[in-house]
């Protein structure tokens, strides 16, 4: 269960910004951390969503930046009418080179939200299409290796309140690339200030836990071939059941 601690246009328009010294950094509250020296910063009231239960957005995602040197810190910062609409900031090695890249939830208010990737090396990769429609958002269910190929992927519902389509990418020289994607799920209703379900692993490959879009059932959803398939694994949606079946204690 990912929850909230208190999105990159095209990535042309995105300013890196970079501390001329670690005295610049950020202190510990002022960062909403994720992951592997990456979090949240500048917070926003400019885009009038609230899906995460508050008005409160991020303009800046701050990295330290690993270089040959040493580390450099940087904060990507978004122009006017995008914003991280997001819990944190998740972190997972993408494309194989042993070193994680950072995910990010971008949103714009007039093409809505996509999914971006940084390398901490050479900040901004990729990142997938926007949905279309202003104020339309997307839940990450998280980073593993989905399709068994032996590289993570990187998975997320989109529109989990109206649309409920389940979608996994990968990063292919240096391109996210989508390999499934299915309809009648969800991970989060409007207000709360977290996302329900996640990966597991409980000995036989990656599963995506997440409730079924009329939240009546928690799922396990595996990618056979090029197909998410899908199992109900609980008749019930509740905190407590989700965390028990990414524990592998409900299968």
């Amino acid at each position: 269960m990912i929850q909230r601690a208190a999105a990159l246009g095209l990535f042309a328009a995105c300013v890196l910004a970079h501390a001329a010294s670690a005295s610049d950094t950020p202190t510990a509250e002022d960062v909403v951390w994720g992951c592997d020296d990456a979090g949240y910063v500048l917070p926003t009231t400019e885009y009038k969503h609230a899906v995460l239960g508050d008005d409160i957005e991020y303009k800046g995602l701050f990295l330290l930046i690993h270089t040959a040197t040493g580390v450099l810190p940087a904060t990507f910062e978004l122009p006017e009418g995008q914003v991280y609409e997001d819990i944190a900031p998740r972190c997972g090695d993408l494309d194989g080179d042993g070193d994680a890249e950072v995910v990010a939830v971008v949103s714009d208010a007039k093409v809505g939200a996509r999914l971006a990737v940084y390398d901490k090396q050479r900040g901004p990769i990729d990142e997938t299409p926007p949905i279309g429609r202003g104020f339309r958002w997307l839940a990450p269910v998280g980073i593993a290796d989905v399709d068994g190929d032996g590289q993570n992927d990187v998975a997320y519902v989109e529109t989990p309140h109206i649309g409920g389509t389940l979608r996994v990418w990968t990063l292919v020289d240096g391109k996210l690339t989508e390999i499934a994607n299915a309809a009648g799920f969800s991970n989060h209703r409007i207000g709360e200030d977290f996302i329900t379900g996640g990966m597991r692993d409980c000995g036989s490959g990656t599963e995506m836990i997440v409730p079924a879009f009329d939240w009546s059932e928690l799922l396990s959803v595996r990618m056979e071939g090029s197909s998410l398939v899908r199992r109900t694994i609980s008749g019930e949606t509740d905190l407590a059941t989700v965390e028990r079946a990414l524990e592998c204690e409900i299968d």
